[in-house]
């Protein structure tokens, strides 16, 4: 198991979000973390983090297992869950222009 903790994508530049539900960069990202996990042995990811991401995770296809109830910090209300990191959710998240180092492993599309 791997552990995040931080994720920011800048949303205010439209360049990337093409009409979809999120922005490339966001794909991107969620489809690095999988195949890093991957790549380095780890079959899940834990993180901690806000209820918001926890929606967009969602979105993404790649939904968080929660790990306890929602808490109060300051004005966030912060959830810890687990992430699978497979060949499934790389492929549900995967960028059509995402360039891997596993593509070979990729099932046929």
């Amino acid at each position: 198991m791997i552990e995040s903790s931080r994720f920011c994508v800048d949303t205010s530049v439209e360049a990337g979000r093409g009409g979809q539900a999120l922005h490339d960069a966001t794909w991107t990202m969620f489809t690095a973390i999988i195949e890093w996990s991957m790549t380095h042995g780890y079959r899940e990811l834990v993180t901690a983090t806000d209820i918001r991401i926890e929606r967009i995770l969602r979105r993404a296809g790649w939904p968080m297992t929660r790990i306890g109830e929602p808490k109060r910090l300051g004005n966030t209300n912060a959830v810890v869950g687990l992430l699978p990191t497979d060949l499934a959710s790389f492929e549900q998240v995967r960028p059509a222009t995402y360039t891997s180092s596993i593509t070979p492993l990729r099932r046929a599309a």
